[in-house]
């Protein structure tokens, strides 16, 4: 929303700023693809961390205390999935960041090579090289779609660990629970 349109707008000042030795450092096909999907990136990571930062938080300590109020014992179950939780986040967080980083790199690419093609339709269609450049998009395409898909599965696995580990210890709260009951520790 707003704030992804006022980091584009700063972004494409800097951009702006720049001098040309520094912009051919960057590359032009770099510093569209950062007007464009570094952007839609961070509008998606305040997304989420308006989901996941603010929301399950507040949901994860009412449950806890509203455990705690009801039997201490098994809200232990609770806060010991925590650290689980954060264990899994954590490693999926590692290894996802740098596909992350080469993904912008293999879109650097395919930037790049679209570009060129725009730039150039009518030498490539003049010595019939049209053949030539759809091989070597398609090599930069196939990169792109690659790393794009090992680094979703990666960050993909986040909510269904989670939801084991969660789905795990309700599981042990329930049991626990019945057990308390029936051995009069607790009421139902």
């Amino acid at each position: 929303g707003l704030i992804t349109k006022a980091v584009r707008h700063d972004l494409f000042a800097k951009l702006q700023s720049l001098s040309a030795k520094q912009m051919d450092g960057l590359t032009v096909s770099s510093a569209e693809s950062r007007l464009t999907r570094d952007t839609y990136n961070v509008n998606q990571m305040l997304a989420r961390l308006q989901r996941m930062g603010i929301r399950a938080p507040m949901l994860l300590l009412g449950g806890i205390g509203m455990m705690l109020m009801m039997d201490a014992a098994m809200a232990l179950i609770l806060v010991g999935l925590l650290p689980i939780i954060g264990v899994v986040v954590y490693f999926v967080t590692k290894k996802s960041i740098p596909m992350y980083t080469k993904q912008q790199t293999a879109l650097d690419k395919v930037v790049r090579v679209v570009q060129e093609n725009i730039t150039g339709i009518r030498v490539i269609k003049a010595l019939s090289k049209t053949e030539h450049e759809k091989q070597r998009f398609g090599r930069v395409n196939k990169e792109l779609a690659d790393v794009g898909l090992k680094a979703g599965l990666i960050t993909g696995a986040t909510n269904p660990v989670a939801s084991l580990v969660l789905r795990g210890g309700l599981t042990l709260v329930v049991l626990l629970g019945a057990v308390r009951v029936n051995t009069g520790v607790m009421e139902a």
